[in-house]
């Protein structure tokens, strides 16, 4: 498994050069790219 944002808030995505974000939850964190992770809609 190749993890491309784990760790890299506020850095560039590989994909699309948007900051990496990190939320938080039940003391761990996530890591993702706002424009290419888009939320599903329920």
């Amino acid at each position: 498994m190749h993890l491309c944002a784990y760790g890299r808030e506020q850095q560039p995505c590989s994909r699309c050069g948007s900051p990496i974000r990190r939320v938080k939850f039940m003391n761990r964190s996530s890591f993702f790219c706002p424009q290419c992770q888009r939320k599903r809609s329920s």
